[in-house]
């Protein structure tokens, strides 16, 4: 397919026969009048999901002397319907078509780039410690008390959150989880989509937890199993970062995550069907 530009505006074949089939239909000698073929084709260009000027706006700029563009000649065949982007009526529409078109992609580059780019640099700042203590402390507070062992870490989507929580990883052994609906490609790291799958199954509340309850209960033997087939280490925070570095590694992570949802599957059967 051609995606060549066209007077300035990225116009695919498949764009262009649409444009004229819009305008023409399939019987080239059906008569059109010259402001009808301008309707036409302003029309066909919006569809596209581009903002072309009104018909009015157009007269308007050409001082109601619409021979300018050269319908007539479009019309007998003379000129092709698309060199009507060639006037400067139309360079208003191209123009912020253009700069639309620049915007996201350079919006989409650069967060993108930025993100991959926070995960990649050298860790910088004390918030991973900060949370270290802060989970610490917690712990030490609660006792024996039955309260809840999670914490919420509230901040903007993009301050650092998932990244401290990987950098705490190498000191703390950690089983993450991104539990984000993925959209697209948008988002880093990947999201795991089988576990926040597995957490939301059921039709009701009760189904629910028990389903989450069999998750957490296949995922601690699963990870065990894992565990014990890795070497010793001299510390629990050379073990955590060895099982960090294990889940970075290929697909690892995603083929661990997939394991604890089928045997969930298998243990849910009938339910699940």
């Amino acid at each position: 397919m051609d995606n060549s530009s066209t007077f300035g505006l990225a116009l695919s074949t498949k764009d262009k026969l649409s444009i004229q089939h819009a305008v023409f239909g399939s019987d080239q000698d059906a008569p059109l009048s010259p402001i009808l073929v301008l309707a036409k084709f302003l029309g066909s260009l919006a569809a596209l999901g581009f903002n072309p000027p009104t018909v009015q706006e157009i007269f308007e700029a050409l001082d109601y002397d619409y021979k300018i563009l050269g319908l007539d000649e479009i019309i007998e065949g003379g000129k092709e319907l698309i060199t009507l982007l060639e006037h400067s009526v139309f360079s208003r529409m191209i123009w912020a078509t253009q700069s639309r078109l620049r915007n996201q992609h350079y919006s989409l580059n650069y967060l993108e780039e930025a993100t991959i780019g926070a995960w990649t640099a050298p860790y910088v700042g004390k918030t991973a410690q900060v949370l270290k203590s802060n989970l610490n402390r917690m712990n030490v507070w609660r006792g024996s008390a039955p309260y809840a062992n999670y914490v919420p870490i509230t901040q903007s989507s993009g301050t650092g959150k998932s990244r401290a929580v990987d950098e705490l990883a190498k000191e703390v052994f950690t089983i993450p989880f991104c539990l984000r609906r993925e959209h697209g490609n948008q988002g880093y790291p990947a999201a795991d989509g089988d576990v926040s799958d597995s957490l939301t199954y059921g039709d009701t509340i009760d189904a629910v937890r028990r389903h989450q309850c069999m998750f957490f209960g296949q995922l601690f033997k699963v990870v065990h199993d894992e565990l014990a087939e890795m070497p010793d280490y001299n510390s629990q925070a050379a073990l955590a970062k060895a099982f960090r570095d294990r889940l970075q590694g290929g697909n690892y992570r995603a083929e661990l995550y997939k394991r604890v949802c089928n045997k969930v599957c298998l243990l849910t059967f009938v339910e699940c069907r």
